[in-house]
């Protein structure tokens, strides 16, 4: 059973989403978001019935020589064309990197 401490924040952000951007500007003051906005509450399930495949086109596990841990996990991506779709994919390559390979993670952006 969740906790009062795990529940009483989503109760908050439950009964008033815009309370959401007001936080974001308190802790992110450079995360742009307009003067006004309104919140709502979308999906928070994550699921895929249909999962889609993503592949980067490369993928560097830095490990440190000393202690032969992994470190940093880098996405290398070259781009000449069409960043605009794949910026919507790095997110999802970071993510899944960090999970396969457990250490920091970072994408490296080749134009």
């Amino acid at each position: 059973m969740p906790s009062l401490e795990h529940e009483a924040p989503l109760e908050v952000i439950r009964q008033q989403p815009d309370v959401v951007a007001d936080l974001l500007r308190r802790v992110l003051p450079q995360f742009p978001l307009p003067a006004r906005v309104t919140g709502a509450l979308g999906s928070a399930d994550m699921s895929q019935v249909a999962p889609t495949q993503y592949f980067a086109d490369m993928v560097v596990v830095l490990t440190d020589q000393q202690t032969r841990k992994p470190v940093l996990a880098v996405v290398i991506e070259p781009q000449g064309r069409d960043r605009k779709t794949k910026k919507v994919s790095w997110p999802v390559y970071l993510t899944t990197a960090i999970k396969a390979n457990n250490v920091p993670r970072a994408i490296l952006v080749v134009i």
